[in-house]
């Protein structure tokens, strides 16, 4: 386990153990970038488009039932598969998802999501050839997916190489931006993102903790 996926393993559930998460936000984000905002009902099924990716909001202000498993956590550059980090956000967390989604070939993609206000990145789920993969992925869509967009059959993830892209992206240290490079093939990209809002008097343990994730990466 590296240290980035170590300090998120004790980070995440003593954020939702603090209880410094808030239960209600309205979705604020922006985009930039070979990027463009959709909303249901839609059908992903067969989703081509050359332009870009797409960013769909999903369900917002989830208190999770069950522990959720995801892929990445902490904020930095993203790279490699050595900073692949398997860990899990509390059962009880107030959670947010915003599923992104790029089904083309031999498409390069550049942009950025921006989260506005006090919302947070905290995790991100996708990797592609990982064990437990399409499991987490399909436990994620369980959780978040909308009853009125019809989603890949077969979720593709990223592909994070031995040592760099084609699939890149990072977050921001203060964990509200998400810049990525990604080159699809033949079955594309797909992630989500999971966002949390701060309690504005715990603000600062947050933060605090978003820094010992930012300040003890591998690299």
């Amino acid at each position: 386990m590296s240290l980035r996926s170590f300090t998120a393993a004790l980070a995440l559930p003593a954020i939702a153990a603090a209880g410094i998460l808030s239960p209600q936000h309205a979705a604020a984000v922006s985009i930039s970038g070979e990027i463009s905002q959709i909303t249901g009902p839609i059908d992903l099924s067969n989703f081509n488009d050359p332009t870009g990716l797409r960013l769909l909001v999903e369900k917002q202000n989830v208190q999770l039932a069950t522990p959720l498993s995801v892929h990445f956590t902490g904020t930095g550059d993203f790279d490699e598969i050595a900073d692949v980090g398997v860990t899990t956000i509390a059962a009880g967390t107030v959670v947010s998802s915003y599923y992104v989604v790029g089904n083309t070939s031999n498409g390069d993609f550049q942009g950025s999501i921006v989260f506005d206000g006090d919302e947070q990145i905290v995790a991100v789920i996708g990797l592609a050839s990982s064990p437990g993969d399409m499991g987490f992925t399909n436990a994620a869509q369980a959780v978040f997916g909308l009853p009125d967009v019809t989603y890949p059959s077969s979720q593709q993830g990223i592909d994070i190489p031995p040592a760099g892209g084609p699939d890149v992206f990072s977050i921001s240290p203060d964990a509200q931006t998400l810049t990525f490079d990604f080159s699809t093939g033949s079955l594309g990209d797909d992630f989500r993102i999971i966002t949390v809002v701060p309690e504005p008097a715990s603000a600062g343990l947050l933060g605090a903790v978003m820094f010992s994730l930012a300040s003890r990466r591998r690299r």
